[in-house]
């Protein structure tokens, strides 16, 4: 059993019991409060193994850590919870306003199981910010290339509303999907579902960009874009990438990337990077190359950090170059491949 974040927190919470939990969550903010409960809700009736409680203790670290058996999450242990933070009535609001929310995301859920082209059709006679709500609120292979059969102008408008998306009302959601859902349920259903994230508004719209990545169609909305909004154009492309993307590159696809960029410029890159993107690509050199790499970075000292990010936008970039013309793909939660 793999636990996100936040859900970890969400154990110990169960560990501690309603009480000790009630007096962290006191002195936190709502909005923090509102995710852990979220994430209670999301662990639903599920019995935690006394070895994760124990790792999560281990990881939280401090006096917590001490073994309990198994924690059993449910609506009960939820509602202790709430008791012993919430007053009754912000309480009621709180509970009333997750699962608005639990609703909004199960009605988007729908449209996973619709084909590309059937979910295009259903959204051919709405609204480009409507169009964008759902393309932001689906999987972005779903979305990229469902896209692909909007025209031109409607593939840009689309872009620019994803990128610029504020939070929209859960309300306005609800009845977005409970329009669309009815028009569309009858449809064909064969996408696999893919959890949307918690990305920001301009890395979903770079996301989707990205499923066209390499194509003509790609190349012509690129340039559309650049013509209706260089500065959002250029937004999108530097959330297009980020370091963790290399550690799912394929190895021939890292050599490539290497193969662009100056020692030096790899080496001062390196100083902010964590343990696994250094490994990746110091593993893609070869032994005298790496050598001089880890050399290099010792003799440069310590820099500031505006010269670190600059290092890695210029390696990013490369990434970038190389994604967009088709000559590495990247599939981020599988293997990425060189394509040759």
């Amino acid at each position: 059993m793999i636990l996100e974040t936040r859900q970890k927190a969400a154990v110990l919470l169960l560990a501690v019991g309603p009480e000790a939990a009630g007096e962290a969550l006191r002195s936190m903010r709502q909005d923090s409060v509102a995710d852990l409960v979220r994430a209670l809700q999301e662990l639903g009736e599920s019995a935690i193994p006394g070895s994760l409680v124990r790792e999560v203790l281990r990881e939280f670290r401090g006096d917590l850590e001490r073994e309990r058996g198994c924690v059993r999450a449910s609506p009960a242990s939820t509602q202790r919870v709430l008791s012993a933070t919430l007053a009754p009535g912000p309480r009621r609001e709180l509970v009333s306003r997750l699962e608005r929310e639990e609703r909004s995301l199960k009605l988007f859920a729908e449209f996973e199981l619709l084909r590309p082209a059937d979910l295009a059709l259903a959204l051919a006679p709405e609204l480009t910010q409507v169009k964008a709500l759902v393309l932001a609120n689906v999987s972005t292979e779903l979305a990229g290339q469902a896209i692909k059969h909007f025209d031109e102008e409607e593939r840009v408008g689309v872009i620019m509303r994803i990128a610029r998306m504020e939070e929209v009302p859960i309300e306005l959601a609800l009845q977005v999907g409970r329009v669309l859902g009815d028009r569309t349920r009858q449809a064909s259903r064969n996408a696999n579902p893919t959890a949307k994230g918690t990305t920001s508004p301009l890395r979903r719209a770079a996301n989707v960009l990205g499923e066209l990545d390499g194509s003509e169609e790609g190349r012509r909305l690129r340039q559309a874009l650049r013509s209706a909004d260089q500065a959002l154009a250029e937004q999108i492309d530097e959330e297009a990438f980020a370091l963790e993307d290399l550690v799912s590159l394929a190895d021939s696809a890292v050599q490539r990337l290497l193969g662009r960029v100056e020692g030096k410029t790899l080496a001062l890159a390196l100083k902010g990077c964590d343990a696994a993107i250094s490994e990746k690509l110091l593993g893609n050199l070869s032994r005298r190359a790496r050598e001089s790499v880890n050399e290099e970075r010792e003799l440069l000292g310590p820099q500031s950090l505006s010269a670190v990010k600059e290092a890695q936008s210029e390696l990013l970039g490369a990434l970038r170059e190389l994604v967009q013309s088709g000559q590495v793909t990247i599939q981020r939660g599988s293997e990425a491949q060189l394509v040759q």
